[in-house]
């Protein structure tokens, strides 16, 4: 994937040597939402965060485009394919953004990279996992062409409540 840029934002997969950057996000990000599936607890060793980046970039079935504003990376997105036969034409992403950047149509970017992406290399099916109660990010994923499929029941807990989870899907 060639690099983008946006204004100050520039768009493009991260190297091992951004393993510091990631994991700075990841933590911030998990921090400051409970719209992930993760918290802020993120213990991942610098080393292993490299291992990580290099299988990503190395790996087919996989598109990691992150947002970087400078030395701070503001988003990312992950999408996995699968790898089995029956169903080697169909992924999930998810994406997150930090707080301070919403509304600047990150998200909106690193999707539409992500659907251009899938659609050169035989993903046919997207799949997401979203909060019932995430409206904005519904709206979004709705207006980008993803139809919600299913409801998961109790996908998340957040400080002892459950929240249902909606699955949502577009074809390419």
């Amino acid at each position: 994937m060639k690099n983008m840029k946006n204004n100050r934002i520039e768009y493009r997969a991260p190297s091992p040597d951004d393993a510091p950057l990631l994991l700075d996000y990841l933590k911030a990000v998990g921090s400051e939402s409970d719209n992930l599936t993760f918290d802020g607890t993120v213990s991942v060793p610098l080393e292993k965060e490299r291992e990580i980046i290099e299988h990503w970039n190395n790996d087919p079935k996989v598109f990691v485009l992150v947002a970087f504003d400078g030395q701070k990376a503001a988003g990312m997105l992950h999408f996995q394919g699968s790898g089995k036969e029956r169903i080697s034409h169909v992924g999930e992403f998810g994406i997150s953004v930090r707080r301070e950047y919403w509304g600047q149509s990150i998200g909106r970017t690193l999707i539409e990279a992500m659907i251009h992406w899938a659609g050169h290399n035989g993903v046919t099916k997207i799949n997401l996992l979203v909060r019932e109660d995430n409206d904005r990010a519904i709206a979004l994923y709705s207006k980008m062409g993803f139809v919600m499929e299913g409801c998961t029941s109790r996908m998340f807990c957040i400080d002892g409540k459950y929240i249902d989870g909606i699955m949502m899907g577009r074809e390419i």
